[in-house]
């Protein structure tokens, strides 16, 4: 069994873990998330760290680079309450997960212990298939059409959807990107966020 950590996990619990089952480990800066393996990413949090980051605006950021890769899961650790953390509103935690689950296609899995989290991988560890290499080998070619959405997925808070719903409108990406900020606006699915992303296209490296 092989599996991709970041760097920043090396001290964890959950790596010695793995390491005592006998799990291969291959270690390097991953700009996303904190265990890779096959398609799949993997994003460990505590439950304080999820809390923080969603008052922060990190846990959406996140999210939606994880995108990058076919499949995501997000591992909630620990025993503590949620709810009881940084006084925040539970309406706006289940808010946040709900947003997760259902708008994003994220599955959420809780875990009680860096233990528990560790065995969870090796599952998923189990269960990838054997011929991975083989399949992506063989795997059809993106279609125009596609690569279209995937570029525009890039952008922050862009999903497939959104980005089906810019093509539909604007034909092509170039017509998308020249488009001012008010005009950004009017496309469902974009609103606030058309300021960052107009911005993000138009300021300087």
């Amino acid at each position: 069994m092989k599996l991709t950590v970041d760097n920043r996990e090396l001290r964890s619990e959950v790596v010695k873990e793995l390491y005592n089952q006998g799990v291969e480990l291959e270690t390097r800066n991953l700009e996303i998330g904190d265990y890779l393996t096959g398609d799949i990413i993997i994003e460990r949090k505590t439950i304080p760290d999820f809390v923080n980051s969603l008052i922060d605006g990190r846990l959406f950021e996140q999210a939606v680079n994880m995108k990058k890769y076919e499949k995501q899961l997000i591992i909630l650790e620990g025993e503590e309450s949620i709810y009881n953390v940084r006084n925040m509103h539970p309406n706006a935690i289940r808010g946040a997960m709900t947003k997760l689950l259902l708008n994003m296609k994220i599955p959420i899995i809780q875990t009680f212990s860096p233990t528990d989290t560790a065995l969870y991988i090796i599952t998923i560890l189990k269960q990838q298939p054997k011929d991975l290499p083989d399949l992506l080998k063989t795997r059809k070619s993106l279609t125009n059409k596609e690569m279209k959405e995937i570029i525009l997925t890039t952008l922050p808070g862009v999903g497939r959807k959104t980005a089906q719903k810019i093509l539909q409108q604007e034909k092509t990406i170039k017509k998308f990107i020249n488009l001012q900020e008010e005009e950004m606006k009017k496309i469902k699915g974009l609103g606030t966020l058309s300021e960052r992303i107009h911005k993000i296209i138009n300021e300087d490296y």
